[in-house]
């Protein structure tokens, strides 16, 4: 029987009203892959040790149902349930039941080793788990609910996934001797610095150093990795390093003049885990130079790409000063470093000193230097520091885990989460090396770097000080500790400027790069000279801000973006003078959808009403319904209530309705204004609204219609109820203002 178009309005309306009935007739299936994500496929073939499965059923009838899954990722790799597995007993869920699945055997015999295939090329099955690991990549563990008696589908496909990512641990890089052939002085007793990034992992890592005397047609890459499989070469090795540099000195075989390689070997202590290339860093050289030196050479003068805004030129009229003593005043730029050791060669002079900087309010701080072949000169009986660099002491049970140049952004400064941690903690369990206990020490006592000002919520280290004869500046950096996500990061600044009184231009760390903090959905932004990069300011008291700037992605099968069908991001920016555990930001978003109806659109609303994410423990968005309750009595009201909740909680909201109610007399989708709504994991709204499309602007084929009111009860992006109440008029009137027919 053919449908003719003026029947299609009505049709429209009973096939609207029993799609939202459709919604919330599904087992909604949850799922959360625990971390750490391993490597391994047999640890996926354990579910029971690796996830949460939580169902829902939406029935008001007993369902039987089993389970199947499907394990994928963007690299090609999959492995599913094969067709015909069906478990001998079904999971029984009572009308409107919510059911943990328990960490048992059977129950979890849908993924196990005899009931999956798997598609990888030419590999199959048994090869993979022979050999263990899997391809490098975003993987998809989604969970399908099946009715036990008719096989059909109860679950909502795009629901029930959850994210992982396999990524191998990176290989360490090399840093120093660099990989552009460093020229290195011979020296007897020999003293070489070998410094590399370290692997970050949660069990400790050792490190093996290959070195190898290169010949005549030699390739680096080729003798190292002979080195390592055959020993081959006569290979210089240091087993079994803990941590990421080593001074190789007279203990170790000589390095004689002439051109090395060097690499090392990355080692998963407790364990194994997968390091890209097996853990074999990139390979470098270097040339060990002949044995001399020649007398007055001074040595550079500091980094040329930093150039203070208080510099001081050095005085005209000087003449080189030949009788520096222990206790002579000579004056480095702004500051003056009384000598407590010397020793001369030549015209140049090398030893140790005190220098007094401007790190307490209203007192000076006395710090330990040292100097080698720095040039001395003199006016009268006034010392200048005219040629070379003077540098602070560096406490060496500190030197490991200080930063070091960044192999990957050279000029600037970088540090692992392994020295993140091992900084935080010498700070902390040294007392001398805090601001807190230096502003009240003797006027005697001299501080070696690092130093740390502890006094606020976020401490703040100083790593390095550098004094030339025209400009002294510091090196600093601040640990945030993450307890949410069980993770660090780090803010650089490589050159804050100081004169005698005070700091002199901006004062503020950056974070240098995006940090992904996969467990609480995060991307910092990262950049130098990006404002709305993540940063802190600080001045002499300490920390005074940290600047968060941010983008959150949305959990995979929860929100979509309209424009990309991607998992939907948004960007926060927000400021706080109290720390990581307490802040809250106003949210950009564009348009997205809940994922699988994707017919009904949100965005911002015509005054541009911002989400407000909530990351304090301290206090909660105004206006939030707290607790945030349910219109289903069985489900737990989401605990807004509680200081330490963290979500989104939404204002205002433009709901976008499906097409087929779009403004016949404009032509532009008809949208409704909906109120405090909330993202806990999916999103949550009790959504009712009159006086939405007029009878006079909703038409099709001549059938005049309008939206009264429309209802809208989310719950955690489930559709638990929807209504919608209207008018339409008749074909035989034709008359939309007379509401009576």
């Amino acid at each position: 029987m053919k449908i003719s178009n003026k029947s299609k309005l009505v049709l429209i309306f009973i096939l609207f009203l029993n799609s939202m009935v459709t919604f919330a007739q599904t087992v909604d299936v949850s799922t959360v892959v625990t971390p750490p994500y391993s490597p391994y496929l047999s640890s996926y073939t354990h579910l029971k040790d690796r996830v949460v499965i939580t169902l829902t059923n939406k029935f008001n009838s007993t369902k039987q149902v089993y389970l199947k899954a499907r394990f994928f990722s963007d690299n090609g790799f999959s492995a599913q349930t094969i067709d015909q597995y069906k478990p001998l007993n079904p999971i029984v869920m009572g009308p409107n039941a919510m059911y943990q699945l328990p960490a048992n055997d059977e129950l979890y015999a849908f993924f196990n080793g005899d009931n999956i295939s798997v598609n990888n090329g030419d590999n199959n099955l048994g090869d993979i788990l022979a050999d263990g690991v899997l391809p490098e990549g975003n993987y998809s563990l989604c969970i399908d609910v099946y009715d036990f008696n008719t096989d059909q589908k109860l679950s909502t496909d795009g629901m029930g996934c959850g994210m992982i990512q396999i990524k191998y641990l990176n290989a360490p890089k090399l840093i120093s001797p660099s990989c552009e052939n460093d020229q290195l002085q011979y020296n007897n007793p020999q003293s070489i610095g070998f410094v590399w990034t370290p692997v970050i992992h949660n069990t400790p890592i050792n490190y093996d150093l290959y070195i190898v005397k290169l010949l005549d047609g030699d390739v680096a890459q080729d003798v190292i990795e002979n080195a390592i499989e055959t020993g081959a070469n006569d290979p210089f090795i240091v087993r079994n390093i803990n941590n990421t540099s080593l001074n190789y000195n007279q203990q170790y075989r000589e390095l004689k003049p002439g051109q090395y390689a060097w690499a090392v070997v990355a080692k998963v202590v407790n364990g194994q885990y997968p390091i890209v290339n097996n853990g074999l860093s990139d390979v470098c050289t270097f040339t060990v130079g002949a044995a001399h030196q020649e007398d007055n050479q001074v040595q550079a003068g500091g980094d040329d790409n930093i150039s203070c805004s208080c510099k001081l030129a050095i005085p005209n009229g000087l003449t080189l000063a030949t009788d520096v003593a222990v206790g002579t005043i000579v004056k480095t730029s702004h500051f003056e470093m009384e000598v407590t050791s010397i020793q001369k060669n030549g015209d140049l002079y090398s030893g140790t000193g005190f220098i007094p900087v401007p790190l307490i309010n209203a007192k000076l701080i006395k710090a330990k230097v040292n100097f080698i072949d720095i040039e001395i000169r003199k006016s009268g009986n006034e010392y200048f520091h005219t040629a070379g660099i003077i540098k602070a002491n560096v406490h060496h049970d500190a030197t490991p885990f200080l930063p070091k140049p960044d192999v990957n952004d050279p000029g600037n400064i970088s540090i692992g989460q392994n020295e993140m941690s091992n900084l935080s903690d010498f700070i902390k369990n040294n007392a001398e090396q805090k601001i807190s206990w230096l502003k009240n020490a003797a006027n005697s006592f001299a501080f070696s770097v690092p130093i740390g000002f502890d006094e606020k919520p976020i401490t703040v280290i100083i790593s390095d000080i550098t004094f030339t004869p025209e400009q002294g500046y510091f090196q600093a950096l601040s640990v945030v500790d993450m307890l949410d996500a069980n993770s660090k990061f780090a803010l650089l600044a490589k050159s804050v400027c100081i004169d005698k009184n005070s700091f002199c231009g901006d004062a503020k760390l950056m974070l240098a790069k995006d940090f992904t903090v996969p467990a609480i959905g995060l991307t910092l932004i990262g950049g130098v000279n990006n404002d709305e990069a993540t940063s802190i300011t600080f001045d002499k008291d300490g920390f005074k801000n940290l600047h968060i700037g941010a983008k959150y992605t949305f959990p995979a099968g929860s929100l979509i973006d309209k424009g990309t069908n991607t998992p939907a991001t948004v960007t926060l920016q927000s400021d706080t003078e109290k720390g990581w555990n307490d802040w809250i930001a106003e949210v950009k978003f564009s348009p997205f959808y809940i994922s699988g109806f994707d017919e009904f659109s949100f965005g911002p609303d015509k005054n541009g009403t911002k989400m407000i994410y909530d990351h304090s423990d301290v206090r909660n968005p105004p206006e939030i319904p707290s607790p945030y309750q349910s219109t289903d009595p069985n489900e737990a009201p989401i605990p807004t209530n509680l200081l330490t909740w963290r979500g989104f909680y939404i204002p205002a909201i433009q709901i976008s309705l499906p097409g087929y109610f779009n403004n016949a007399s404009n032509k532009t989708p008809t949208t409704l204004t909906a109120e405090k709504l909330i993202f806990d994991g999916g999103l949550s709204g009790n959504v009712s609204v009159n006086n939405i499309l007029a009878l006079e602007d909703g038409s099709m084929d001549s059938w005049y219609f309008s939206i009264d009111q429309f209802k809208l009860n989310l719950w955690k992006s489930s559709f638990k109820s929807s209504s919608l109440i209207g008018k339409i008029v008749l074909p035989l009137s034709h008359d939309y203002q007379n509401t009576t027919n």
